[in-house]
Parts: structure tokens; C-alpha cells; sequence
């Protein structure tokens, strides 16, 4: 009778394993999703801007159709906005924003803040994130001490007296889209090999899909060949 219920355990546990990746994302869809909606959703007052828009265009008075056309001209004019600047208008645009929207004390500070941020995302790279690199934080001394992988957004360095600190992002898990902003020592941050999407796949997974990848240069693995830890380098920081 044990013999099967261990099976049967080992079974469950199994398809849990198999399942959850799928479980996580549609999670994170859902969550994602109710985040639209809160935001451009039809009750909301952009939706009925979106509404009133796709009337004008709507051959019958439908609300549902009249929002759908709504969102169908947004994306219209998302794409010949990215066209525009594709095609050289970018300066014009730049030229544009500077006379009205930095204008305005509180808007231009809002949107210098958004725009340098979306300035690190390359419009001819997906996976990666210009200027952004996946390391791994240290926390006290010694080879055996406690860390995390986290995001640098910028390799840019702190002095605070004779201390080099730099930013880093630690998301949580497993919806990484909060989390922490720490100032880091520069001695307690490495570099690694992994790719932003590998980054956020880890944490989706809270670890499961983790793979194996090189901290300053060592290749890392959970479990050495010999059945020990592999520290993490000591010399070899960002």
C-alpha cells in the first residue's frame, strides 16, 4: 500500500512540476490583462475616449465594435509613429516635445524620467536591453555567502567616500514586476552570461527553469561534478 502511495505522490508531484510553468503564465497573463484593462479598458475614461473615436468610424452603434475600431486606430497610429522615427523624423518629433511638453515643470519631469528609461530599449533587439546586464549580487564576505541574480540598468558608479557602489534590481518572485532597488559595493557584483529573458524565466519559475551560467567568466552550476558547491568567483567583479 505504500509502494503505491509513493507512486502515486511521485506521479502528482511530476505533473505539478510539468504544469506550473504553464500555471505561472497564465498568471502573469491574466495580470497582465487586468492591468490593461484597468488602465485603456471601455469603462475606464481613456476606453471611452477609444469609444467615442471608433464611433466616428463605426457603420453601426455598437459600443463593443466602437471600442475594438477604438484600439484599432491607436495601434494604427503606434505603428506610423514608429515609421516616422524609423525614417528619420525623430529629430523633428525631439524638436517638437522640447517646445511643449518639456514646458511644463511637472509633465517634463515625468517624461524625461520615461523617456530615458525607454531610451535603453533598442527597436532592433528583443531579447536584450541596451545598456542592462544580468548579475550576480553577494551579500557579506566570503565565498559562502548568501546571493542573487539582479539587473544592473546601467554600469554608471556611486562614490560614496572611498566606496564604488552601483544600482542594481532584485524583481521578486514569481511575477517579476516589483521588487527592490539597491545600492550594491562594486566589490559584491559579477557579471554573467545570462540573457534578460533567461533573467526573467528564472524568476517566473522561482528557479525551476534555471540553467546553468558563467559568473565573471567561471562557468556556474548548482551542483559540482565532485558533489560541492561552486563558489562563486572572489576576484572577478563587474
Amino acid at each position: 500500500m505504500n509502494t503505491y502511495v509513493k507512486r502515486l505522490k511521485g506521479y502528482f508531484v511530476t505533473g505539478f512540476i510539468a504544469i506550473f510553468p504553464l500555471l505561472i503564465t497564465v498568471l502573469v497573463l491574466k495580470w497582465i490583462a487586468g492591468t490593461v484593462d484597468g488602465y485603456i479598458g471601455p469603462k475606464t475614461i481613456f476606453g471611452q475616449m477609444l469609444q467615442k473615436i471608433g464611433y466616428k468610424f463605426s457603420p453601426w452603434s455598437n459600443i463593443t465594435l466602437d471600442y475594438a475600431i477604438g484600439i484599432i486606430i491607436l495601434l494604427l497610429g503606434i505603428l506610423i509613429l514608429g515609421m516616422l522615427l524609423e525614417s528619420g523624423a525623430r529629430k523633428t518629433l525631439v524638436q517638437l516635445a522640447n517646445r511643449t511638453v518639456y514646458q511644463l515643470p511637472l509633465v517634463r519631469a515625468i517624461y524625461q524620467t520615461t523617456d530615458k528609461f525607454m531610451s535603453l530599449i533598442p527597436s532592433s533587439e528583443v531579447d536584450n536591453i541596451k545598456g542592462m546586464q544580468v548579475v550576480f549580487c553577494r551579500f557579506g564576505e566570503g565565498e559562502s555567502s548568501a546571493g542573487s541574480l539582479a539587473l544592473m540598468p546601467t554600469p554608471e558608479i556611486f562614490k560614496l567616500g572611498d566606496q564604488e557602489y552601483r544600482i542594481v534590481i532584485i524583481p521578486t518572485a514569481p511575477i517579476p514586476v516589483g521588487g527592490a532597488m539597491l545600492f550594491m559595493p562594486n566589490s559584491s557584483i559579477f557579471p554573467t552570461d545570462m540573457s534578460i529573458d533567461t533573467f526573467a524565466g528564472v524568476f517566473m519559475s522561482m528557479g525551476v527553469t534555471a540553467t546553468p551560467f558563467s559568473i565573471g567568466g567561471v562557468p556556474y552550476q548548482a551542483i559540482a561534478p565532485n558533489g560541492g558547491a561552486i563558489p562563486v568567483p572572489a576576484n572577478k567583479t563587474v
